[in-house]
């Protein structure tokens, strides 16, 4: 097969290269590089990695595929476009459906339109209201739409504890529109259970088995593979579902809920692409990876083929790749249990974590127990090595045994 992935943000660098079977496939591998002054880094993602071909225009190779592949939520306008000129080309990829990543404001409406519970939440524009609303309140979580680099979600306590981060970072970032930036402010929900879903929807309904997964601080997390979806996930997702259907949604999803009991719980936020780091894991083991890739995209059904109970996924990060491209090494025999994102190789094999992103390498594991997943990680850690790495321990462990335990507490099935 030839099949073209159109990688904006250059995250899933070896899921495209996992879609390589045999002598004779050919992956075109794309990443946004094009500016007035354009940089090497962001086009060097990918180059010389494993079976990758790097192109820089990608335009030009849609007549010559057999499948396109969007696995970010970046793009979502040419994914719909090439979806409507190509209708039997299999495409993979949210489309019109990014919308719920990245227009918060309409994903608060469309919780509204269905009756779905969620956290009150107020709508604020400009950076001048903002802070004057913030003085005042506290306690709340601040939200920007689609300028994410400019401005990540964050808490604020109160507006003293986040003044710098306003003026040095916030205010400067939106300067000289911030009058015009639209906030959505949420109250602070009293629940210790955050649990997500994660799923594949190939424009009819969600694929099974479902991906029930806890994660801890954008690191650590723990996926349960199972048949059976919560009832709170499910009030969820029918409506969704519906919408999904609407938006010729054929790609992956995670949504995000806080639970409170076992009938109390909020949607947070939707991710209209492959979860990270967990997904990194998908194609060693999800045995029909490729299969289920061109099936979604074809809005044809299939089941996903998992031999194990739970996945695993743990980074490495290194502070040294904020500022340099950093080596990563991993010792022989260990290649499998090993992943990367923003790599860039040279012929030579040498694999080097892009400079600016801190992910040096992911460990993955499977098991039929959660006992047996983080002792797969932990006999991982010490085979990774790149300057600046801590490998001595997994850090969150027994803080994700007590959220499982929490989330069971609540109604949360993970066994």
């Amino acid at each position: 097969m030839k099949i073209l992935v159109l990688d904006h943000g250059g995250l899933y660098v070896q899921i495209a290269d996992s879609l390589w079977q045999e002598e004779g496939d050919v992956i075109y591998y794309f990443t946004s590089w094009e500016q007035t002054n354009p940089h090497y880094k962001d086009y060097a993602i990918g180059k010389d990695f494993g079976h990758l071909t790097k192109v820089m225009e990608p335009e030009y190779f849609v007549d010559k595929v057999d499948a396109v592949m969007f696995f970010d939520c970046l793009g979502g306008g040419l994914c719909w476009l090439l979806k409507k000129h190509y209708p039997d080309l299999p495409i993979f990829g949210a489309g019109r459906g990014t919308l719920l990543e990245q227009d918060r404001i309409k994903f608060k409406q469309w919780l509204e339109q269905f009756k779905l519970p969620h956290n009150p939440y107020k709508i604020i524009e400009g950076t001048d209201k903002l802070v004057d609303y913030l003085k005042k309140e506290k306690d709340k979580f601040v939200k920007i739409n689609i300028f994410r680099g400019d401005m990540e979600s964050f808490f604020a306590a109160d507006y003293e504890s986040i003044e710098c981060k306003l003026n040095e970072q916030v205010i400067p970032g939106l300067s000289p529109h911030q009058d015009g930036h639209k906030f959505v402010v949420e109250d602070s929900i009293d629940a210790q259970v955050e649990i997500g879903l994660d799923g594949f929807f190939n424009g009819n309904d969600i694929i099974e088995p479902y991906f029930l997964g806890y994660e801890l601080d954008k690191a650590l997390t723990i996926q349960h593979v199972t048949f059976e979806l919560p009832e709170i996930f499910e009030e969820t997702m029918v409506p969704f579902s519906e919408l999904m259907r609407q938006l010729d949604y054929r790609g992956a999803f995670s949504i995000e809920e806080k639970v409170k009991s076992k009938k109390d719980h909020y949607a947070l936020d939707w991710c209209a692409r492959l979860a990270n780091p967990l997904s990194a894991g998908y194609p060693r083991f999800i045995n029909n990876w490729r299969d289920l890739l061109i099936s979604v995209g074809s809005k044809k059904d299939i089941e996903i083929d998992c031999d194990y109970k739970y996945l695993g996924a743990y980074p490495l990060l290194t502070q040294e790749a904020q500022s340099v491209n950093v080596s990563v090494k991993i010792d022989p025999g260990h290649e499998e249990a090993v992943r990367f994102q923003m790599v860039t190789s040279r012929k030579d094999k040498r694999n080097f974590a892009v400079k600016g992103w801190t992910i040096a390498a992911i460990i993955i594991a499977a098991g039929n127990s959660i006992d047996e997943v983080f002792d797969n990680l932990r006999k991982e850690l010490p085979h990774v090595h790149a300057d600046g790495l801590d490998t001595t321990q997994i850090v969150g462990e027994e803080k994700m045994r007590e959220q499982i335990k929490k989330g069971k507490s609540v109604g949360i099935k993970f066994d």
